[in-house]
């Protein structure tokens, strides 16, 4: 008979995995893209507020241009259509670079892991990126690809102070 430690962490374990496939199987809320930015004092009064029409306007996912899905697929995703999600040969890729490197110069994350980053706040160090390659997996398992790329195109920051 096993040590009653050795069971106890065994049921933990296996207690964490039922609720993280229950957790996937929830879809997620998404929130409005943010259609105005507010400046408040450190009292919280408002100072002042600018309109973003642009960024309320958005597009059907049907409707992307196809050259549009196609460039930015090509620098930022190639393998968008075939991963759940994450990467895992983009992520062994950034590792293999950047231990070469001795430094972080390259990055593995996929466009559904830059959108739930976008969309959550990350928490620090492995555990915010396994949080963030789990909210990928979970927007992956409840949108289309279509409705991913629509939704991470309509909230990137593109320079210039332009938007979406």
């Amino acid at each position: 008979m096993r040590p009653l430690r050795y069971r106890v962490s065994r049921a933990l374990v296996l207690a964490l995995a039922a609720l993280v496939v229950l957790w996937l199987a929830i879809p997620p809320k998404l929130p409005p893209v943010v259609s105005s930015v507010r400046v408040l004092d450190r009292d919280g009064l408002l100072v002042a507020e600018r309109a973003a029409p642009e960024r309320v306007k958005g597009q059907p996912a049907g409707s992307l241009n196809t050259a549009v899905k196609l460039v930015f697929l090509a620098a930022e995703d190639h393998r968008f259509r075939w991963h759940p999600g994450v990467d895992p040969i983009g992520i062994a890729r950034a590792l293999v670079v950047d231990l070469r490197a001795g430094r972080i110069v390259q990055g593995g994350s996929t466009i559904t892991q830059q959108l739930a980053r976008q969309i959550w706040p990350r928490w620090p160090g492995l555990a915010g990126k396994a949080r963030e390659a789990l909210q990928a997996v979970r927007l992956e398992l409840h949108s289309t690809k279509d409705e991913v790329l629509a939704e991470y195109l309509d909230r990137i920051y593109y320079g210039g102070l332009a938007w979406g």
